[in-house]
């Protein structure tokens, strides 16, 4: 939900959460997922408009769509040496798998010592985010973060 402060400053949500977890130039990966199908793209990281609207296209059309929290150095790559940068560790809470329901989550990790700066409905559970200082180039240091 915005706050009036976000709408005054006429950013939406989704916009300021792009901008957040990628505030330097670089590329995002998205991928599209339907049955067994799988596409994948790279956009600018500041290319928030196109990455928006290309997820929005492809899920009306029925495809689930992803994307990589750490910044990718050329469009096109796709693995560990293709990584730029990390502006936050995150977790993913399959809620629904899990029989366990998201506002009871929710609710919990906002009781955390440190809970999540970001919360986001993925529509099968939550992603979490814990943004970090600045952002970072220690992938090891991150995952093993984010494997707790």
């Amino acid at each position: 939900m915005e706050t009036n402060k976000e709408k005054k400053a006429g950013k939406r949500p989704a916009v300021k959460f792009f901008e957040t977890l990628f505030p330097w130039r670089s590329h995002i990966e998205l991928r599209f997922l339907k049955n067994t199908e799988i596409r994948r793209t790279w956009l600018s990281t500041h290319e928030v408009g196109r990455i928006l609207s290309s997820t929005k296209d492809y899920s009306k059309k029925g495809w689930n769509c992803y994307f990589g929290v750490a910044s990718r150095k050329r469009q096109g790559g796709g693995t560990k040496a293709d990584l730029d940068y990390v502006n936050a560790v995150w977790i993913d809470v399959d809620t629904d798998k899990e029989g366990l329901s998201k506002d009871t989550v929710v609710e919990r990790l906002l009781d955390w010592l440190l809970p999540p700066s970001i919360i986001v409905d993925s529509g099968h559970g939550v992603h979490c985010y814990w943004l970090l200082r600045e952002p970072t180039k220690d992938f090891r240091q991150v995952e093993k973060i984010n494997l707790g």
